[in-house]
């Protein structure tokens, strides 16, 4: 098993709780392949992203109290290192106005699938 130390650091931001709850667990946990930081706030995720450094992070493109597409404009210029997703609308016409309007290195069309999230970190973010 690998240390904890050694496990990429994820940040996932989204206003649905379940969808979180969902994605740290299948990442994370005790025997997950990340260590998984969810918050459904934009402002709390930022403090903690100031906080401790992150490898990758998963915004929504829209929450209550911050722009998904200013979060990851933002968290790039600070840190130009990190991973970038930003989960869109599925097949909506703002879908390709945000691809070229955000920097994100990834998108995922489906926010409300946990296992789109899941299977996207896997593949993009494995760990060092």
């Amino acid at each position: 098993m690998e240390s904890q130390s050694a496990k990429r650091r994820i940040l996932i931001v989204d206003d649905d709780e379940k969808l979180i709850e969902t994605v740290v667990r299948d990442l994370g946990g005790d025997y997950g392949d990340f260590e998984t930081h969810g918050f459904t706030s934009g402002r709390a995720a930022w403090n903690a992203l100031q906080l401790e450094p992150m490898d990758v992070v998963i915004v929504n493109w829209k929450l209550p109290d911050v722009s998904g597409r200013i979060f990851i404009r933002e968290a790039r210029r600070y840190y130009p290192d990190l991973v970038t997703f930003l989960m869109t609308p599925a097949d909506s016409p703002e879908t390709s106005a945000l691809v070229e309007s955000v920097p994100a290195h990834h998108y995922l069309p489906n926010r409300r699938s946990s296992k789109s999230c899941s299977s996207a970190m896997r593949t993009s973010a494995r760990p060092a």
